[in-house]
Formats: structure tokens, C-alpha cells, sequence
């Protein structure tokens, strides 16, 4: 990567693919491409019924729910709710900490390299 981008406020799909653009040194074009590239990968995964892990940011699932009986608000009546499929998120243990200490430079999902037993400190 180039260099680190520091959005000064919320993001949306445009201010992200012109971030990634920036960092990567892409057209905005190429990094509004590459976004929806990667969008639209995780969604069709998850929607097939597979989850997605990034290390060091979090994991989507889908999960299965089971019919249940509940009740019309209106009416008080009982219904019974198919089962169906939702998506869970799960943010990761890192990403959860850099967030609640509000550090953005802890934010990082780079894997760090493993050291293995002949790499000198």
C-alpha cells in the first residue's frame, strides 16, 4: 500500500472506493470497481450459504432460524414465523479493541508475519 487514508468522517460505497483508489494509487474508477468486486463477492458467499472471515475484522455468517409462534400486535392474535436464514456479523476481537479505545492506528487488519524458530530478533 501507498499510504494510509484517514477519512474524516462516515464513509459510504463512493467515499470508500475513492479511499481504496487513493491508497492503491488506482483511477477512482478502478477503486470504485475493485470495492464492488469485493462487496459483491462477500454477499453472493454469504447468500450461498457460506461465511466470510477477515482476520482481524470480523466474520459474516448466515444462520438458520427456526419457525416460532408469536403474536400480531394489532390483533393479539397468534402466527406462527417460518423458518428462515439471517446474517450475522461478528467483529473481531482486534478490530473490537482498537474501536473502544478509539485508535484508529490499532485498526489494522495486516497479518503479521509468524516468526519461525531460525528468524533472528
Amino acid at each position: 500500500m501507498s499510504r494510509q487514508v484517514r477519512p474524516a468522517g462516515p464513509l459510504n460505497k463512493t467515499a470508500l472506493g475513492e479511499a481504496v483508489a487513493d491508497v492503491l494509487g488506482l483511477s477512482i474508477e478502478d477503486g470504485h470497481q475493485a470495492v464492488a468486486a469485493v462487496l459483491d463477492t462477500i454477499a453472493r458467499t454469504v447468500a450461498s450459504g457460506h461465511q466470510v472471515t477477515v482476520t482481524n475484522f470480523g466474520t459474516w455468517a448466515p444462520k438458520e432460524v427456526p419457525a416460532r409462534k408469536a403474536w400480531n400486535p394489532q390483533t393479539g392474535d397468534p402466527v406462527v414465523v417460518e423458518a428462515g436464514m439471517k446474517l450475522r456479523f461478528r467483529v473481531s476481537p482486534q478490530l473490537q479493541a482498537a474501536v473502544k479505545a478509539n485508535d484508529p492506528d490499532a485498526a489494522v487488519i495486516t497479518k503479521r508475519h509468524r516468526r519461525t524458530a531460525g528468524d533472528a530478533r
